[in-house]
């Protein structure tokens, strides 16, 4: 919540109203050159209504403007971010009413602003950054035109994959090999027997720097699909690029 400051003002109420319908007061601010507050408290998807009103210390006693009587309301959305071929995918939940919505991003954490990627018409809920680099971590939020915003969306961009080769150095084995992503934590196999990978299996390579893996006791004479993806760990999260393109072999009889 922002609001404009009131000169004779000591500090500021900050009020919510709750499930009975009535206002409530959820913090207090005494410090009359703040003009904004936080409130953690909500659920995405979630409609709120607040008031905030000034109060003046005086030798009499305290003295309180005028709350607004219907409040302001606030639709707190909730914001996904994921790696695609080309850039960062940000997606949203909608805002009733709103028309527009102003998608913003900053690139380091302890920037002060953030600045504006794009502005959305409402018929459509998500964006692609596609002005993005590799390993580097963005902060995302969305601001509708009506009120409100979305949480921050952190996330780490990692490139597109590239699998290099698959080739069967002996029977029922597949032998993977990759490029590799410096930026990377590691990366991750995904095989099938599928082409459409229906039912498949991973395999996790925890190193950026180990670019083959023999995959052992396959069936012989058969064929499968095979592609790859890179991730980061960061801050207990972790970050996956797209998947490579695909590439198929027949394992040795």
């Amino acid at each position: 919540l922002t609001w404009k400051k009131v000169a004779e003002a000591t500090g500021y109420e900050i009020y919510k109203m709750n499930s009975d319908g009535e206002f409530e007061k959820i913090e207090t601010i005494d410090d009359k050159t703040v003009v904004s507050y936080t409130d953690n408290a909500v659920d995405a998807g979630s409609t709120y209504k607040y008031d905030v009103r000034s109060y003046t210390d005086t030798k009499t006693g305290v003295v309180y403007c005028e709350a607004n009587a219907k409040g302001l309301s606030i639709v707190h959305t909730q914001i996904t971010t994921s790696n695609k071929a080309d850039g960062v995918q940000v997606k949203w939940t909608k805002v009733p009413k709103a028309t527009k919505y102003k998608v913003y991003r900053k690139a380091v954490a302890n920037e002060d602003e953030y600045t504006l990627l794009a502005t959305v018409d409402a018929v459509k809920l998500s964006y692609k950054d596609k002005k993005v680099k590799n390993g580097v971590k963005y902060y995302y939020y969305v601001k509708p035109d009506t009120s409100g915003t979305t949480n921050v969306g952190i996330h780490i961009y990692l490139k597109k994959q590239e699998i290099d080769t698959v080739t069967s150095p002996k029977a029922k084995q597949l032998k993977v090999s990759w490029n590799k992503n410096a930026k990377a934590t590691g990366y991750r196999i995904r095989y099938s027997t599928s082409e459409s990978f229906s039912s498949y299996k991973n395999i996790k390579v925890t190193s950026k720097d180990t670019l083959t893996r023999t995959i052992k006791s396959l069936k012989a004479n058969k064929k499968y699909y095979v592609k790859v993806q890179s991730y980061k760990t960061s801050s207990g999260k972790t970050y996956y690029s797209a998947w490579s393109d695909v590439l198929t072999k027949k394992t040795k009889k």
